[in-house]
């Protein structure tokens, strides 16, 4: 890995495809130098690595949502943006629906796509919700005004009780947005 890098310009991120028991273990480990910033979880070998059968593959198969999740959380922990898998099935839209809304329900933001048929959907589904963006930002102003006021916990007629944890999430929520829209050059 520091040969590859000495040959890269520093500006340039890197993208990991996990596709080992190994490396997933070694996930914060992968992160040189701060290099590395998203992650895509190879499932397909991941699954052969772990000696499981890929037929097992399946959004209800509690082995492969427990793997999504902790390579979820790994990445997470390691300070990388993690990738849904690659849905190898790209004629099969409705499969791939399926996999993006559990993904996205999970945590997940991104889904690696085949094809712009994929690309379509996974776009509609990972798209920020405007009544969340709109949410947070009521929470935001709303706690930043109470604040003001000397009260940093209080009850409010349109989202019920907002304190410290739940301005939190407002701001990580719009964080987020902001990170997704300056990728798409939309504001």
């Amino acid at each position: 890995m520091q040969k590859v890098l000495s040959i890269l310009d520093p500006g340039i991120g890197l993208h990991l495809s996990i596709e080992t028991k190994e490396a997933l273990s070694n996930l914060s480990k992968l992160n040189i130098e701060g290099r590395v910033e998203t992650v895509s979880l190879g499932i397909m070998d991941m699954l052969h690595s772990l000696s499981l059968p890929q037929h097992l593959l399946s959004p209800e198969n509690p082995t492969v949502r427990y793997l999504l999740a902790r390579f979820l959380i790994e990445s997470r922990i390691a300070g990388v943006y993690p990738i849904g898998f690659t849905y190898q099935e790209y004629e099969d839209l409705e499969g791939f629906r399926q996999w993006c809304l559990l993904e996205k329900q999970m945590g997940y933001t991104a889904k690696s796509c085949l094809g712009p048929r994929q690309v379509a959907i996974a776009n509609e589904i990972f798209s920020p919700d405007p009544e969340i963006i709109a949410r947070a930002r009521y929470i935001k102003e709303r706690f930043e005004t109470m604040v003001k006021k000397g009260e940093s916990g209080f009850m409010d007629q349109k989202y019920g009780f907002i304190d410290e944890p739940i301005y939190k999430d407002a701001l990580l929520t719009l964080e987020n947005y902001d990170k997704i829209t300056q990728k798409q050059g939309r504001s």
